[in-house]
């Protein structure tokens, strides 16, 4: 073995170590529970607490990045005597449930690595993990624990005070909207025509001379007896945060289905700890979206224009494509990002990279433009710049027959789902 890599394994090793820890002795002080073959410990417990102080913090930091392109393997040492560990992650606002056959020490350890290696875990749901703490709640013991435990844990669960969805919703947004951002101020307003309400936004002063801009969508216009009052005013770095401030109050006047406004725009109502890396990724990429007016420069007079090529970077990794002036480079951006997580062959590629990368780190520029009176082929330019780049086989385009393939499969899931009479 390489000597650099024994002295790494020797590390990680120290680091793991099991420490002595507490356990139940098997004796009468359990309680079965009822109904299961399972029974809880009815002693007196040993406080196990582990906090996360800026040792262990920094420690894990440094084992998650030794164990980057490393073969160490360990293996978690059970319990004896069939005994499960229920503990918990808590802020003191939210607490995240779990349990371990092994020792909480070892998970709290592997927990603290894998989320400074970036994978989901207990803790991503905290958005400052130093002042989480991890805790023994009760000891079990029996044996197939899979099949019992996860309806115990759901059963703490449901027990616990349920916390601010907004205020997750806000902390994870925080983590993401940088002060480096342009504020602006929003209105949010209420129309009501006297059946329906419906919640809104707009950077401009609305009143009934220009509302109808606002309600068009419901083939509504502006009545005599029609009402519309200005809810709040908001300065906020990123429309995001005006998004969350309406849902906020979407969901304290349970307006979803009883109004125009039909459905959240970014919470979950449903949300629970389980899909706290899903709410992540999906605030980052609405954070991007909205950056484009701070970060995109593009000075281009489009009436000199008739059709352009433009191009989207990252990590030498190319996106090209031909858009008619009609639509900005602007335009094009908004609509990209609009599709979120669709299916969308040309963009198949493209999208994974805008829904994990800061839009600044982007390169985005148009690389040819063509008036109306020049004889150029823009289609030409641009299948030889992919040749001449490589922007399919080593970058973010599809090529005419992986879109044929594609589709192919689609038309056959399609057909496949499809019901015979």
């Amino acid at each position: 073995m390489d000597k650099k890599l024994n002295k790494k394994n020797i590390e990680i090793e120290k680091f793991f170590e099991p420490l002595e820890e507490w356990l139940p002795k098997v004796d009468n002080e359990w309680i079965k529970i009822k109904d299961i073959p399972f029974y809880i410990y009815d002693g007196k417990k040993t406080k196990i607490i582990y906090n996360f102080d800026n040792n262990i913090l920094d420690e894990a930091k440094k084992i998650s990045n030794l164990l980057k392109d490393n073969d160490f393997k360990d293996k978690i040492i059970q319990n004896e005597n069939n005994i499960i560990k229920m503990f918990k992650f808590t802020d003191g606002i939210i607490t995240n449930y779990s349990y371990t056959s092994g020792s909480m020490n070892y998970v709290f350890k592997h927990t603290l690595c894998n989320y400074f290696e970036g994978k989901d875990t207990l803790i991503n749901i905290f958005t400052d993990i130093s002042k989480v703490k991890m805790e023994l709640v009760d000891c079990y013991k029996g044996e197939h624990y899979r099949k019992y435990m996860p309806d115990i844990k759901d059963s703490l669960i449901a027990k616990e005070k349920v916390p601010d969805l907004f205020v997750i919703y806000k902390n994870i947004l925080d983590m993401y909207v940088s002060n480096d951002l342009k504020e602006v101020e929003y209105n949010i307003y209420l129309f009501d025509n006297g059946d329906l309400k419906y919640l809104f936004s707009s950077e401009e002063e609305v009143n009934k001379d220009n509302i109808n801009e606002y309600i068009e969508e419901f083939d509504l216009e502006y009545k005599k007896g029609n009402k519309i009052k200005l809810i709040e005013k908001i300065n906020c770095r990123s429309y995001t945060q005006v998004m969350l401030k309406m849902d906020k109050y979407l969901y304290d006047k349970k307006m979803i289905g009883k109004s125009f406004n039909t459905y959240y725009n970014i919470i979950d109502p449903n949300f629970d700890a389980s899909k706290i890396s899903a709410v992540k990724k999906e605030l980052f990429f609405n954070v991007q979206r909205f950056k484009i007016d701070n970060f995109l420069k593009d000075i281009t007079d489009y009436s000199k224009v008739h059709k352009y090529i433009f191009e989207i970077s990252y990590d030498n990794k190319k996106f090209v494509d031909i858009s008619d002036a009609d639509k900005s480079l602007k335009d094009n951006l908004e609509y990209i990002y609009s599709l979120g997580d669709k299916k969308i062959v040309k963009y198949t590629k493209l999208l994974p990279i805008l829904r994990t990368v800061k839009f600044e780190d982007l390169k985005i520029k148009i690389i040819k433009k063509k008036t109306k009176n020049m004889k150029i082929s823009l289609d030409v330019w641009l299948n030889d710049y992919i040749k001449k780049h490589d922007t399919i086989k080593n970058g973010l385009n599809y090529s005419d027959e992986e879109k044929k393939i594609v589709n192919k499969k689609s038309f056959i899931r399609f057909t496949k789902k499809k019901k015979v009479a």
